[in-house]
């Protein structure tokens, strides 16, 4: 299994459209072979600051993920609207 974790930091006046964009895309992404888990949480202490966690298969499910047209289309619909650059960690489970 792996698992993505994405941290973004949004413009405080974006983030209604920032959840908005995410909201079209976790259906979309759920109906990609091999993804299991596409969530979005926001910050308790800083409402302008978001995680994503993501959950698939396998790299092979990661990379088609990255491929789609709906990935690409939901990153530069997103990208505009963080007030600083993401981070993205990759993680494995622990037995």
């Amino acid at each position: 299994m792996k698992i993505i974790t994405a941290k973004v930091h949004v413009q405080p006046d974006k983030c209604e459209e920032f959840i908005a964009a995410y909201k079209w895309m976790q259906p979309l992404v759920l109906s990609d072979p091999g993804a299991l888990l596409y969530s979005l949480h926001r910050s308790a202490e800083n409402p302008a600051d978001f995680v994503f966690y993501e959950q698939y298969e396998s790299d092979e499910a990661v990379g088609y993920h990255l491929s789609t047209e709906h990935f690409k289309k939901f990153a530069s619909t997103i990208e505009p609207l963080f007030a600083a650059a993401g981070e993205i960690g990759h993680w494995v489970e622990v037995a």
